[in-house]
């Protein structure tokens, strides 16, 4: 897929791509999978394979390839073979987040249902100008107009948690 120059108004008038479930996406999610579920495929070979086609991707948009690819995955499956299950799968969660940067609705969905990657916790930086004003999003408020017009509506949702139904983290 070959880009486009972009000028200084924001977007690119319908010129950029959207990925809808790109390989490397394709082959985190098995590696998930065969890790947690037990579905076919040694989790860690997928992973090392998510691993690379993520930096091919960077490697077809970049101008110049990453040269160091070896030693990063190289690190990262060190560190996948010394963690327990829990460790495993928050390195294959991390590495899928950082390879959809830009494709955050994924990457939400997968930190909601995985509860990784770990995210940076403003309240514990030791940083004095933090700032932390409310917590992170669990879930949706209703609309005001459904909690009207329904007597036997709930209370308004706490946004920071109350979280869905489904969400048992």
């Amino acid at each position: 897929t070959a880009g486009v120059a972009a000028g200084q108004n924001p977007g690119l008038g319908g010129a950029g791509y959207h990925r809808l479930f790109p390989y490397f996406s394709y082959l985190y999610t098995r590696a998930e999978l065969a890790l947690t579920k037990g579905a076919t495929g040694d989790p860690r070979e997928l992973f090392e394979q998510a691993m690379e086609a993520s930096f091919d991707e960077v490697d077809e948009l970049a101008s110049t390839p990453v040269h160091n690819r070896s030693s990063y995955i190289s690190s990262v499956l060190a560190l996948y073979d010394a963690a327990n299950a829990a460790g495993k799968l928050e390195l294959i969660m991390t590495e899928k987040w950082i390879a959809s940067f830009g494709f955050t609705v994924d990457a939400y969905t997968d930190y909601r249902r995985t509860g990784f990657p770990k995210m940076f916790d403003p309240a514990t930086d030791n940083n004095p100008f933090t700032i932390l004003n409310r917590s992170f999003p669990v879930s949706l408020a209703y609309y005001i107009d459904d909690l009207a017009i329904n007597p036997n509506a709930p209370a308004q949702r706490n946004l920071g948690t109350d979280k869905v139904f489904w969400d048992v983290d």
